[in-house]
């Protein structure tokens, strides 16, 4: 796989007669992913290049997007058209497929449950339907599953207990784990779930220019402990070469495989003082009780517009969470490229230099 111009565009609902053309050119590992031209997938799908395509034993990759227009810099793969809200056509982008790479979601602090779960659960329900029996899915999930209740001084492991999501993008992601495994179990389909935290990097338009521009307008401040709560991060190029790690081992692991995913541990000082200092700002100084905060959100959410300020980023901002991340290493082999001054420094970098606006 490279990166090109070159399209290929069939319709989604002949993916029957595709697959069969495949077989008959002795094709025998076929990988279908989801979110391939969103931000962790692009990252996911430059490592993809033919040597890495050959070690994986992977011939074919058929992506599912929205806007056909935004793969047009993929070549060698197909691309059909998809939305995790038009069910039929994920159940039929994922007939045939040998492996599936799950990526995609719908991902905001502002969208309805209903709407959350019409993307995220049954998207991923129609999904599965589609699968073969013997067929591999790698789920990109999030450690947001455990909440932000975690308790301090305890590992949260993978099997961590009680999990308290918070918010509806947690909530549901926590539903689609849960639905995933028991259908893969039923269906005889191999699960694997990495279960990342906050992730950015270069191009990166979500994380990092809200962050910055908060940080710009004093709106960030310490919630607890002075800001020495500490909270996992990664780096997306970390977390894209455990996904090549989950698709090289998919064989050997026994389902349902989960795994947490970090680059490094940092209290929310340290985050705070590493964009300061590269952004060559004044640290971050101010206090605020968190019930003060928490109250203040949720009176900010009434408003009839969105604001910087809500319940979901308080409770982030305010965490404390010991993600434990020895599986992966010892079943994967996963070993974190990045540190804090190493990603910090390379995100505003970028934010300098493209002056990308939040979306």
């Amino acid at each position: 796989m490279g990166l090109g111009t070159g399209l290929q565009l069939p319709s989604v609902y002949s993916e029957y007669n595709l697959y069969s053309q495949y077989m008959d050119k002795g094709a025998m590992s076929n990988l279908l992913i989801t979110g391939s031209t969103g931000f962790l997938g692009s990252y996911i799908m430059e490592k993809l290049t033919p040597s890495v395509m050959s070690e994986l034993g992977i011939d074919h990759v058929r992506l599912v997007v929205r806007s056909p227009a935004k793969a047009e810099r993929f070549t060698d793969v197909e691309v059909v058209r998809g939305d995790l809200t038009d069910h039929e056509s994920l159940r039929a982008a994922a007939a045939g497929m040998d492996v599936v790479l799950h990526i995609a979601a719908l991902y905001n602090d502002y969208s309805k449950l209903k709407e959350f779960r019409e993307a995220n659960v049954e998207g991923t329900r129609a999904l599965i339907s589609g699968m073969r029996e013997g067929s591999v899915l790698i789920l990109t999930s999030t450690y947001g599953v455990y909440g932000f209740e975690t308790r301090p001084g305890e590992d949260v492991t993978e099997d961590y207990e009680p999990k308290r999501p918070f918010w509806h993008y947690q909530t549901t992601k926590k539903e689609q784990e849960d639905l995933a495994k028991e259908m893969c179990e039923q269906r005889g389909i191999t699960f694997i779930a990495l279960r990342p935290p906050t992730f950015f990097g270069k191009g990166d338009y979500f994380f990092v220019p809200s962050f910055i521009s908060n940080l710009r307008r004093g709106l960030v401040m310490y919630l607890r402990r002075g800001g020495n709560n500490i909270i996992p991060w990664a780096h997306v190029e970390d977390v894209a070469d455990a996904h090549i790690l989950a698709l090289r081992k998919r064989d050997d692991v026994k389902s349902p495989a989960i795994y947490n995913v970090k680059s490094f541990d940092a209290t929310f000082r340290e985050m705070c003082d590493a964009f300061t200092g590269e952004l060559g700002m004044r640290r971050v100084k101010m206090r605020m009780p968190y019930f003060m905060a928490y109250s203040s959100a949720f009176l900010m959410e009434l408003l009839p517009f969105r604001t910087p300020l809500n319940r979901f980023s308080t409770k982030f901002i305010a965490s404390h969470t010991e993600l434990n991340t020895s599986r992966i290493e010892e079943e994967l082999g996963f070993v974190p490229k990045w540190g804090l001054e190493e990603l910090v420094r390379e995100s505003v970098q970028w934010y300098l230099a493209e002056r990308p606006k939040s979306r």
